[in-house]
């Protein structure tokens, strides 16, 4: 079954109508993990666009409900993105990712995981 997936290129606005008013409000609030997700697309969009490439991104998701936020070609690979607002790494962040690489039979290499904390991991 297609379902699309509407996102808010302009945060800012979004959060304005949303009533978050300052960076306190936006941390608690239930709309956090959507609005940063729609920030690190419309990112990842606006840095295409500026290439002057081609910027067709897909989501995926299972008939169990597993989702990876980001899916996109490049050259003749599929790459995949889990976008997650936490600031403390969980293993469950990469759980969504573990099973497109199984499903897909992609390589690890071949997906990331961007959340909104600063602890690097390879």
């Amino acid at each position: 079954m297609k379902s699309p997936k509407l996102y808010f290129v302009d945060t800012g606005l979004a959060s304005r109508i949303l009533g978050i008013k300052n960076a306190g409000q936006l941390f608690l609030h239930p709309a956090r993990g959507g609005l940063f997700e729609s920030f690190v697309i419309s990112e990842m969009l606006k840095h295409w666009y500026n290439q002057g490439s081609k910027a067709d991104i897909y989501f995926w998701r299972d008939n169990i409900g597993k989702e990876i936020d980001v899916v996109f070609e490049e050259g003749m690979k599929l790459r995949a993105l889990e976008i997650k607002s936490g600031k403390t790494f969980s293993a469950e962040f990469t759980s969504n990712l573990e099973a497109w690489i199984r499903y897909s039979g992609s390589s690890p290499e071949d997906g990331a995981l961007i959340y909104a904390g600063d602890r690097e991991f390879e």
